[in-house]
């Protein structure tokens, strides 16, 4: 509820998510968009999700807000973690984000997340319009992609840099 006393964020999670959450958030992605087919009053939509080892996309939690910014998701992270008493912020060690995150503002709620990376927007050799594919073309991605994966188990940011 905002200052207006008016609700901004609406966020759920099922057990399925805090679980998964507890056990892989040590990845995670911090994804929003907005389309009109996701529901009929055209809200973003929000999903914090954690990545198992099978590479295999896992919902934390989902919200519905009015506006794609830092504050709402700070809002969807706060209303997570609470959600789940069995995760620490602090396990978080790697994390994706689309462009409406940046390190500084994603470190303030994931004090120990070394490295932020669009990876959908930045590095997706799907993504047409991403800087890596226009520039180098998908190729670049392959060549890559085992580095910014071996970061993940890096501790410090010495670490993650030396891949």
């Amino acid at each position: 509820i905002d200052k207006e006393e008016e609700i901004d964020v609406v966020t759920w999670q099922i057990g399925r998510s805090r679980g998964s959450l507890e056990k892989y958030g040590d990845l995670i992605f911090l994804d929003g968009r907005k389309s009109t087919n996701m529901n009929s009053l055209h809200f973003h939509y929000i999903t914090f999700v954690v990545i198992d080892p099978n590479h295999k996309f896992i919902p934390a939690s989902e919200s519905f807000v009015f506006q794609e910014q830092p504050e709402t998701y700070e809002i969807v992270v706060d209303f997570t973690l609470q959600m789940t008493p069995g995760y620490s912020a602090n396990q978080a060690k790697f994390g994706w984000s689309d462009y409406a995150l940046n390190q500084d503002i994603v470190s303030q709620w994931f004090p120990n997340i070394t490295f932020l990376l669009d990876t959908y927007h930045f590095c997706s050799s799907k993504n047409t319009r991403c800087i890596l594919a226009l520039d180098f073309g998908p190729q670049v991605w392959l060549l890559i992609s085992d580095t910014f994966r071996a970061a993940v188990h890096a501790s410090t940011e010495e670490e993650c840099l030396a891949f």
